[in-house]
């Protein structure tokens, strides 16, 4: 495959609802759209989206070097076909956000190409609740009725004993549904407030699917993995796994018992093919990776699925459309 063309085009996309990034309100997102055209002349469209306050780099920081690329670039990183695509390990690109929306477009060419069998297969949701309050109940009911079988409940942002008593309310009306809940608190919550959250949980323990990320990133992996001992709940990682290298990440996997869900974000963790190479390298461990939106457009959306296609029975964390007009 060899790219004849690039270019790229910016769009400021108003929100539903106000978006709360780190105390910050949004009313929209900036993104930029990257348009490939490979020497068949068939296009490619994908989308760079740095999250404000997570993503390393800022949109202003990718618009400044884009005037520089050129097809040429492109060229270096392309192989013959996906597959040698995917296994190549050469000229990973250090910008996460540009970096996935590269490969992304590139992946897409190679699908016009040889189109992947993985690219029929259906992508599971989970349903993200990012509100607790007495509409809760109503919330995970209507989620149900979309047909989701697994919830995302941030937690972690009111008055704790507050998020104790509605959730538990809630749990208790679907105890006898088949769902699964998850819970995330963005690493906000001490040891302490952790250990109280968590124990007015133990009989809904077959519910949950997992907490993810639930403590500060200042305690070791060590203190999670005790926590887990003692309360029997299961941990995925998120924020942490953005600190980690791969090899890292792979030898926490293998330590770590408690640790069975690595949550990987592509716009916040890099390139397609590095998180192609982690979601297997996780799955040989038998642990689960977690496909999960940085509140990317309908068009950042649909690349993530493509790389969701690679562990197709999990409830990935897509469910980002309510916020976009």
């Amino acid at each position: 495959m060899k790219i004849k063309e690039i270019h790229y085009t910016t769009k400021r996309i108003p929100l539903k609802k106000p978006l709360l990034l780190k105390e910050e309100s949004y009313s929209h997102r900036d993104v930029i759209y990257l348009y490939l055209l490979d020497e068949k002349d068939r296009h490619s469209i994908s989308e760079i989206a740095p999250l404000p306050g997570f993503s390393k780099e800022t949109y202003e920081e990718v618009l400044s070097f884009l005037p520089g690329l050129h097809p040429q670039i492109i060229n270096e990183i392309a192989m013959p076909s996906l597959e040698e695509f995917l296994r190549d390990t050469r000229n990973f690109i250090p910008v996460p956000s540009f970096a996935f929306a590269l490969e992304s477009a590139l992946v897409q060419l190679y699908d016009m190409e040889s189109p992947h069998e993985l690219n029929h297969k259906k992508i599971k949701r989970n349903a993200l609740i990012t509100t607790i309050n007495s509409q809760l109940e109503l919330q995970i009911e209507e989620k149900l009725k979309q047909g989701m079988k697994t919830i995302k409940i941030k937690v972690g942002r009111n008055e704790v004993d507050e998020e104790i008593i509605l959730i538990r309310k809630a749990l208790q009306k679907f105890q006898n549904e088949p769902i699964k809940i998850r819970f995330d608190s963005n690493a906000s919550w001490d040891l302490d407030e952790l250990r109280y959250f968590g124990s007015f949980f133990l009989e809904f323990q077959d519910m949950i699917e997992y907490f993810e990320e639930p403590i500060s990133l200042d305690y070791p992996v060590e203190t999670l993995e005790k926590w887990s001992e003692e309360s029997g709940f299961n941990i995925a990682l998120d924020e942490r796994i953005l600190t980690f290298d791969t090899a890292k990440t792979l030898d926490i996997l293998k330590r770590f018992q408690s640790i069975t869900h690595i949550i990987l974000k592509p716009t916040l963790f890099g390139g397609f093919r590095k998180i192609y190479r982690l979601i297997k390298e996780a799955s040989l461990l038998e642990k689960t990776a977690v496909l999960s939106s940085s509140f990317e457009s309908p068009i950042g959306i649909r690349h993530i699925e493509r790389l969701a296609q690679y562990v197709p029975e999990v409830h990935h964390g897509l469910d980002t459309f309510d916020y976009f007009q």
